[in-house]
């Protein structure tokens, strides 16, 4: 069974099922536009299957991973060990710029995976690459400046900084979504 992102040109990297594979081996593989197994993706999947986190579970990380090396090896392949906190701030710029925009437990939670992906391959944290002092608004615009000798914002609680307070939400009566717009802002020293 083979798994397609909506949106996205077939020839890229994808999702697929196989359940011939031995009891150490998630089922969900992720596979390179030459249709080649990604190892650093996979051995982390392998890594939480043997944890024994449901199939859903599996399937949901496979996703979260494959939206993040679609965005990470276009134009140019690199490798995992180049990633830093700064590129995640990018990766996220990235994601609120698309159509459906992701929905921020959706943002955090591909955070969360790609966190979890470096620690299990370097048994460390993202190295921080420079402050960034985010205005964000949804719907809306996107602004940034960056401060390369500071840590990046998203380092720490891995998720979007937002308002706890219900009284701060928005509903939007024609989107049924949680937020018909909501403001994020901060700054980091």
């Amino acid at each position: 069974m083979k798994f397609e992102d909506d949106g996205i040109n077939t020839l890229t990297s994808q999702v697929v099922y196989r359940n011939s594979l031995s009891p150490s081996q998630s089922p969900y593989r992720l596979l390179d536009p030459h249709g080649q197994e990604i190892d650093w993706a996979n051995d982390f999947l392998d890594l939480q299957h043997v944890r024994g986190l449901s199939s859903y579970t599996l399937r949901t990380y496979a996703f979260s991973l494959l939206h993040f090396v679609r965005w990470w090896i276009n134009p140019i392949p690199q490798p995992l060990s180049e990633l830093k906190e700064s590129n995640l701030y990018e990766y996220v710029c990235h994601q609120l710029r698309t159509e459906p925009k992701p929905r921020p437990a959706t943002i955090n939670h591909r955070l969360t995976v790609l966190r979890g992906l470096y620690r299990f391959h370097f048994q460390t944290d993202i190295p921080k690459a420079g402050a960034i002092s985010v205005t964000l608004t949804l719907p809306g615009a996107l602004s940034a400046t960056a401060d390369p000798g500071a840590p990046l914002p998203l380092s720490g609680s891995n998720k979007l900084p937002r308002s706890h307070s219900p009284s701060r939400r928005q509903r939007s009566p024609s989107s049924g979504g949680a937020f018909a717009a909501f403001a994020i802002s901060a700054s980091w020293p």
